[in-house]
């Protein structure tokens, strides 16, 4: 790998520290601290990750045109850590604002964010496209990725995990604020880190395509990039109705159930889970890698429906066992958009502001679903707890499905360009 997997997991775990943040909390924050209903806020977290999506897109487009090398991704990385950096802490700060701007001050500090994270998603992103040679090494690389991400999971999960059961109503929105102060300046060091690592210490050599840039070649890349993009508009229009509900489920449920840490053991599944899926990734092809993922996060949803009711122990390994199989997939998805992109260097940030524009639109979808479903129970008692779990099991089990199903579709088009 021609930068070091330590570099390069640092600023992807930075750089996820603000992500799942902003997508395991926001809905939590705007209705619990913010004051907005579940309908407001499913509109407003719906407009802000659609403009999000639009500006991934616009920035692909435009960072193609320097951004062709690790040390230019990695500069242009940092640069965007310092904008998205800068207005989340303006979203957490809103106990510092009068009352009755409150509301005000959360909508135009949330846009602001959400433009400031594509700054800095972008070219993080497109790194992985020209991280290694082979199928191998970016999967691998996508581990590193992923392994990264949870870690940083974990910590956003132990770190908030008090803030949903046991800080007072009155003080969250101060707790948030002190917790963005310790995360933002995480990830400006890692960005920077990356970026001084790559100018003093790389060895970047140009990364040659695993199938020749031919006409068939080309079909074939086109193939991946359709998997990718088709498969992350399943997952992130559809899984993000468990991973959002997962902390009204946590700070809602029966005391006694033992479930504080629910969130922490999928977030562990999703760092132990990488190591094994490397492993898969050296023994099999990365379609196979794709489905076996899809399998994997079927059986562990339908293992949630059956032991999440009773709690306990059970419950933990579940959300562990959840957090292996749904990083594998996106593990996976992240792969096949890799191999696409390092065919074409100049086009690599539009390949990947496309699949983060399709995977925010998606994702605005399910926030709006969200806001509908919160609206309709009463999410606060114990006896709509079931149907609670009922609608979180709902989105990964029909990802898996329709994720197995387009696996169908793109062997057909590797087929059909193979035969041309």
């Amino acid at each position: 790998m021609p930068v070091s997997r330590t570099a390069y997991g640092a600023a992807h775990f930075g750089k996820s520290l603000l992500w799942h943040c902003s997508a395991l909390f926001f809905a939590f924050y705007l209705t619990e601290v913010a004051g907005f209903s579940p309908k407001a806020m499913g509109a407003l977290l719906a407009g802000s990750l659609i403009l999000n999506a639009l500006f991934d897109l616009g920035i692909g487009a435009r960072l193609g045109r320097w951004v062709r090398t690790l040390e230019s991704a990695a500069k242009a990385q940092a640069l965007g850590a310092l904008v998205a950096c800068t207005t989340f802490l303006a979203f957490a700060s809103l106990f510092l604002w009068p009352q009755d701007i409150r509301a005000v001050i959360a909508v135009v500090s949330l846009i602001a964010f959400r433009i400031g994270y594509s700054c800095l998603d972008v070219p993080q992103n497109t790194i992985l496209a020209f991280i290694s040679r082979d199928d191998v090494g970016r999967t691998q690389a996508a581990s590193v990725r992923y392994m990264a991400a949870g870690a940083s999971l974990l910590i956003v999960t132990l770190s908030l995990a008090p803030w949903l059961t046991s800080v007072a109503p009155v003080k969250r929105a101060e707790a948030f604020f002190l917790f963005a102060l310790c995360l933002t300046p995480v990830t400006l060091a890692t960005a920077g880190f990356l970026w001084w690592r790559l100018r003093h210490h790389s060895t970047e050599a140009p990364v040659p395509t695993a199938v020749p840039n031919t006409a068939d070649g080309q079909s074939l890349h086109r193939a991946d990039l359709y998997l990718a993009l088709g498969s992350i508009l399943i997952y992130s229009g559809l899984v993000p109705l468990f991973t959002k509900l997962e902390a009204y489920f946590v700070a809602y449920a029966p005391r006694d159930q033992g479930l504080e840490y629910f969130m922490v053991a999928a977030a562990l599944g999703q760092v132990i889970g990488q190591l094994a899926w490397m492993q898969v990734a050296r023994q099999v092809q990365l379609l196979t890698l794709y489905r076996i993922a899809a399998l994997c996060l079927m059986m562990s949803t339908l293992a949630f429906m059956v032991i999440a009711p009773t709690g306990g122990l059970g419950a933990l390994v579940v959300a562990s066992l959840f957090g292996v199989s749904s990083s594998g997939l996106l593990t996976a998805i992240w792969s096949f958009l890799a191999r696409s992109a390092a065919a074409s260097p100049a086009s690599a940030t539009l390949k990947f502001g496309l699949l983060t524009f399709c995977s925010k639109m998606a994702q605005a979808g399910s926030a709006v679903a969200l806001g509908f479903v919160l609206s309709q129970i009463d999410y606060r008692r114990a006896e709509d707890f079931k149907t609670l779990i009922q609608t979180m099991a709902s989105g990964p089990l029909l990802t898996a499905a329709l994720c197995l199903a387009l696996t169908v579709l793109y062997s057909k088009l590797r087929r059909k360009a193979l035969a041309t």
